[in-house]
């Protein structure tokens, strides 16, 4: 029983690994290439992400206003 526990959270940490690498891959990407404006990048990315915001989403809740 520990062991599929065990096996649950390594799943669950590796899946939340992933989704924000995927999150944060404009980011990622701006510091890669040493981007002028990597910190405006980050920091709309964090916005965005805490507000609920892909622009798909952001469209649809306008919608349904």
């Amino acid at each position: 029983m520990l062991t599929t526990k065990i096996a649950f959270l390594i799943c669950l940490a590796t899946g939340v690994a992933a989704l924000w690498s995927l999150f944060l891959l404009p980011s990622l990407v701006a510091f890669q290439r040493r981007h002028l404006q990597r910190w405006a990048v980050f920091g709309l990315n964090l916005l965005l992400g805490a507000t609920g915001g892909t622009p798909v989403r952001v469209a649809d809740r306008v919608a349904r206003l």
